[in-house]
């Protein structure tokens, strides 16, 4: 498929495909003389779309505030 199809499958712009190639991220072959045209195998598309996956991070025990912050630990009494 064409940068263009392979932009439109992965719901990217044309520059980050063209980027990826172009840093060897992504695997591609070029078709023609000089920079030639770059061909994109659907194969290759899957194993770049699983390169970029990002596993959810797991809950923590403790909770946080509405404010993002971790509670603060209990405050010790002084007996009188």
């Amino acid at each position: 498929m064409t940068v263009a199809e392979a932009a439109k499958t992965v719901e990217v712009g044309l520059s980050t495909i063209s980027t990826q190639c172009n840093t060897r991220k992504l695997g591609h072959v070029r078709i023609g003389q000089g920079r030639g045209t770059i061909r994109i195998s659907r194969v290759d598309i899957d194993a770049f779309r699983e390169s970029c996956r990002v596993e959810p991070k797991e809950k923590d025990a403790r909770r946080e505030d509405r404010r993002g912050r971790w509670p603060s630990p209990p405050l010790l009494r002084r007996g009188f």
